[in-house]
């Protein structure tokens, strides 16, 4: 009986934990969530690299969004959703809205042609101009 209910127990939790990893968001390796899309992305040449801005979609208006670098190579950078410091503990309305994301200055020795962003849609390859 007892090994019974240790099976029905553990088949209950791995169950549980397979709905969670399904609709878990997509996440970066620091663990926070991506940004469901993009939008208006643009890379500039400053005089000491560049500077990536633009517009992100996220799960609700609470939430904003910044540019994390993913990886060196090939130069990638993801567009991740927080949640905002002055909402904590405010309920949202779970509705997507565009917010503007903070824009990102990177210092580079050398430009690069194009750097590549991720959201949780598509990845997008930005030309630096």
């Amino acid at each position: 009986m007892q090994t019974r209910r240790f099976t029905i127990a553990l088949a209950g939790a791995m169950l549980l934990a397979g709905a969670q990893s399904a609709a878990a968001p997509v996440s970066t390796p620091a663990g926070l969530p991506l940004a469901l899309d993009g939008a208006s992305l643009k890379a500039s040449k400053t005089a000491s690299g560049f500077s990536l801005s633009g517009q992100a979609d996220v799960s609700d208006p609470c939430h904003a969004a910044r540019f994390v670098l993913s990886s060196m190579r090939p130069l990638r950078y993801d567009l991740v959703q927080f949640r905002r410091l002055d909402k904590i503990g405010v309920m949202c309305v779970m509705r997507t809205a565009w917010v503007t994301a903070a824009p990102l200055a990177v210092a580079t020795v050398r430009t690069p042609a194009a750097v590549l962003v991720r959201t949780q849609k598509t990845s997008y390859s930005v030309v630096v101009r």
